[in-house]
C-alpha cells in the first residue's frame, strides 16, 4: 500500500496541490448577498498528504488494493487556503471536509467541504461545496450548496482549476430507469427560460456481490448485532441505463457514498453525483443529497445543485425499487428526476440552522410549496439529543482518528441517529430525528 500512497501523492496531491486564492470580485454584498453580479472569490488550496504534519489524511483504505483508481478510499482534510501559490503566502481560510474516490474508470472524487474564510471582507463566512472532482480535467466545476455569514442562502457554482480538494458524504444502495425525457435542449438557457421542471428518467443498478461489484463496503457497522447495520458505509460507482435490463443503453453513472444511518429500519443518508453520458444533457452532472429508506415504495431526495446544463439547479428525485434480491441485496431502482433552474426558486428553499438550546417547539409561517415558494421563511425550533455512551447510544464512532494524540480528534467519523424533542428533557414530545455522518475536520478548533 506504500506504493499506492506514493502514486496517490503524485497523481492527486502534486506539490501539495495549490489553487489561486485572493478575494476579488464585485463590491461586498449585503448580508444576504443581494447583487445582480455573482461574488467572485479566488485563492490557492494546499492539500498535503505526506510528511509529519499532513493537512489531509486517509481514514478508509480501498477494499481492493489492486484498484487503479483507489475506489473506496476516504480522506478527511483540513487544508489551508492562501492568497498566492506559495504556502507561505497570506492565509485566507481553510477547506475542511472529506473526499471519497468514487470512480472505477478514472481517478475522481465525490467531494464535500466547507470553505471557511478567515481574511478579507468575508472573514468569518463559510461556503459549502458538494460535487465531482476529476483531477485529470483542466477545469472542474462543483456546485455551491449554501453558506453562512455573508453567504446565507447562497447558491452558486464553483469552477475549480487544477486543484485537488475532495469529499465524503454518503450515498445510496439502490437502482434507477433511464431515458432522457424533456422537451428542452441541453443549454442552461433552456432551463432558465422554462416554467416547467426538466424531467429525466432512468434505471439505477446497485450491485454489491460478484467479482465486479459497482458498490463496495468500506466501513463495517460498529455493532455487529445491529438489525439495520447502523454505521455501515458503501462507496458506489453504479451504472444508469435506459431500461431496467442492465444490458440496455447506458445513460450515465451514479457515483458517491451511502451510509446506514437509521437504527430502527433500514435507511441511508445518500450523497451522489449523477453523471449523464447520453442524450441532450451529456456531460452535465446532478448532485443529490438526501434520505433513502428502501422499504418505502417511493423515496424522495433533494437535488441540491449541478453543473453545465444544471448550474444553479434545484429539484428532487423520486426513487422506486424495481427489483431487490432479498439475499444478495443487489437492486435495480427506477428514478424520476425533476429539476428547475435555481433562479426560479425562492430563498425559502434554503435555510440557516443555528446550533443553540431553545424552548424546543416547531413553529413558523405557512408551509411552503413543494419547490419552496412562500412569502416568508419557515421557522423550526427543537432540542437535539446526542448520546454517545451507555448501552443504547444514538451516535457511534465508525472511524477512529489515526492520530490518538490529536486534541481535536481530527479525522474521527461518527454516524448519528439522534432524537429531536419539543423540550430539553429527552422524555418530552419527540418531533423528529437527524440522521447523518459527521467528521472532525479541523486540527485546531472543535468544529465538526
Amino acid at each position: 500500500m506504500a506504493r499506492g500512497l506514493a502514486v496517490m501523492s503524485a497523481l492527486l496531491f502534486v506539490l501539495a496541490t495549490t489553487t489561486k486564492a485572493y478575494m476579488e470580485g464585485v463590491s461586498r454584498p449585503s448580508a444576504l448577498g443581494n447583487s445582480s453580479a455573482p461574488t467572485h472569490l479566488h485563492f490557492y488550496f494546499h492539500d498535503k498528504v505526506t510528511g509529519p504534519s499532513p493537512s489531509a489524511v486517509r481514514v478508509v483504505n480501498p477494499p481492493n488494493n489492486t484498484s487503479p483508481t483507489f475506489f473506496g478510499m476516504v480522506v478527511v482534510m483540513d487544508d489551508p487556503l492562501t492568497e498566492g501559490p506559495d504556502p507561505a503566502s497570506k492565509p485566507v481560510g481553510r477547506a475542511q471536509g472529506m473526499y471519497v474516490l468514487s470512480n472505477q474508470a478514472r481517478i475522481g472524487f465525490l467531494q464535500a467541504m466547507n470553505i471557511v474564510l478567515t481574511a478579507g471582507p468575508y472573514n468569518g463566512s463559510v461556503i459549502t461545496v458538494l460535487g465531482s472532482n476529476h483531477i485529470s480535467d483542466i477545469i472542474r466545476e462543483m456546485p455551491v450548496l449554501g453558506g453562512t455569514g455573508h453567504f446565507c442562502f447562497a447558491h452558486q457554482k464553483m469552477a475549480k482549476e487544477i486543484v485537488v480538494m475532495s469529499v465524503l458524504l454518503f450515498v445510496l444502495a439502490a437502482t434507477t430507469k433511464a431515458d432522457m425525457q424533456s422537451g428542452y435542449g441541453p443549454g442552461c438557457s433552456s432551463l432558465c427560460n422554462s416554467s416547467a421542471p426538466t424531467h429525466i428518467h432512468f434505471y439505477f443498478h446497485d450491485k454489491i456481490t460478484g467479482p465486479s461489484p459497482s458498490a463496495v463496503q468500506v466501513v463495517s457497522p460498529s455493532n455487529k448485532t445491529s438489525p439495520t447495520s447502523f454505521g455501515t458505509v458503501y462507496v458506489m460507482d453504479d451504472p444508469l441505463t435506459e431500461g431496467h435490463d442492465p444490458r440496455s443503453k447506458p445513460v450515465g453513472r451514479a457515483q458517491g457514498m451511502y451510509l446506514s444511518s437509521d437504527q430502527v429500519r433500514i435507511g441511508f443518508l445518500q450523497a451522489m453525483k449523477i453523471v449523464l453520458t447520453a442524450g441532450p444533457y451529456n456531460g452535465s452532472m446532478i448532485t443529490v443529497l438526501g434520505s433513502n429508506h428502501i422499504s418505502d415504495s417511493i423515496r424522495e431526495m433533494p437535488v441540491v445543485g449541478g453543473t453545465s446544463a444544471f448550474r444553479f439547479a434545484r429539484g428532487y428525485v423520486q426513487a422506486r425499487t424495481f427489483f431487490l434480491d432479498s439475499n444478495e441485496l443487489d437492486a435495480v431502482v427506477e428514478y424520476n428526476v425533476y429539476i428547475k433552474n435555481g433562479k426560479e426558486i425562492s430563498s425559502n428553499a434554503y435555510g440557516l440552522v443555528l446550533g443553540a438550546t431553545c424552548e424546543g417547539h416547531t413553529h413558523g409561517g405557512p408551509r411552503p410549496s413543494p419547490l419552496g415558494h412562500g412569502s416568508e421563511s419557515t421557522h423550526l425550533h427543537f432540542y437535539f439529543h446526542e448520546k454517545v455512551s451507555g448501552p443504547s447510544p444514538s451516535a457511534v464512532m465508525v472511524v477512529n482518528p489515526p492520530d490518538n494524540m490529536s486534541k481535536t480528534l481530527f479525522r474521527k467519523v461518527v454516524v448519528l441517529d439522534d432524537l429531536l424533542t419539543v423540550g430539553p428533557d429527552p422524555r418530552s414530545k419527540p418531533v423528529g430525528r437527524p440522521r447523518a455522518c459527521t467528521s472532525r475536520q479541523t486540527k485546531t478548533g472543535s468544529g465538526s
